[in-house]
């Protein structure tokens, strides 16, 4: 009776709660190089890449996008003008800083190189909010170490982390992943970076898609269809009652946790109750 008390308990936040509920997607490069002028003119697929993740990131609708970073990886005029011929907004700032009311005026934010004032809660928050990000290390900024440590804290909230050591990977490589962010793409450049671990192997939602050897190049967090907890491609009952049986526990990286924020609760039974009924 104590779930099912819940679950009526439940009719005055879906009343009155403001939060949103699907989460946003993550690509992680291990490099920057792939975006660069240097890139595209290498490996002009970069093009199509790019075109690729702006679309993943929107569901295909023109897009607002921030560059926040004066690292050559996101601040050259190929990226630009590929985002811009795309029918998106590409801006490129770090006057204004990235507190989560700034980030949610756009629909992903472009991230890499030095920063000091990068508030890892406020990043986190946004994407749970539905924001998106693409992150790309192995930009020298005082060592891999640094660089690792820099954004591990955010990564390790999506099922990720960034190696401490540069891997040396360099050139260009051949692409064969039937992911939608390489679609048409067939070759893209790189040039030394830090590896992409998956910390939660058994977790379909964040995943290395693309190795050389050991190394993990490019990955992705993505939250799929939100509230399906069984991966059924539907949410219903059978989604519900997990997050009921599994109330106030606390985890790291299990299925009924959607959120991510370690706990189950409310927030986990409202994004099922918001979704129910979706893929069904």
């Amino acid at each position: 009776m104590l779930y099912f008390a819940r679950v009526a308990a439940l009719g005055c936040l879906l009343a009155c709660s403001t939060a949103a509920f699907s989460q946003g997607k993550i690509v992680v490069n291990h490099d920057e190089w792939t975006l660069t002028d240097v890139g595209f003119t290498i490996a002009p697929d970069a093009a199509q890449f790019v075109r690729n993740v702006a679309s993943w990131f929107t569901d295909g609708q023109p897009g607002n996008f921030l560059a926040y970073s004066n690292n050559r990886g996101f601040n050259e005029p190929s990226l630009a003008t590929t985002i811009r011929n795309a029918g998106h907004t590409w801006t490129v700032s770090i006057d204004t800083p990235p507190t989560l009311a700034y980030l949610s005026n756009f629909d992903a934010v472009f991230l890499g190189g030095y920063y000091d004032n990068i508030g890892i809660a406020d990043l986190i928050q946004y994407v749970q909010n539905g924001g998106n990000v693409y992150l790309a290390a192995g930009t020298g900024h005082f060592g891999a170490e640094f660089e690792a440590n820099t954004w591990n804290p955010f990564l390790l909230a999506f099922g990720l982390r960034y190696s401490t050591s540069y891997n040396g990977v360099q050139g260009s490589l051949n692409i064969a992943h039937p992911h939608p962010i390489f679609n048409g793409v067939s070759v893209l450049y790189f040039n030394n970076g830090n590896s992409v671990i998956d910390l939660e192997l058994g977790n379909p939602r964040n995943q290395v898609l693309y190795f050389l050897d050991v190394n993990g190049l490019i990955a992705v967090y993505d939250p799929g269809l939100q509230g399906d907890v069984d991966g059924s491609g539907c949410v219903d009952d059978l989604d519900l009652l997990p997050i009921l049986f599994a109330f106030g526990d606390s985890c790291d990286g299990c299925p009924e946790d959607l959120n991510n924020d370690g706990t189950i609760n409310d927030d986990d039974l409202l994004i099922v109750l918001f979704n129910f009924g979706l893929g069904c």
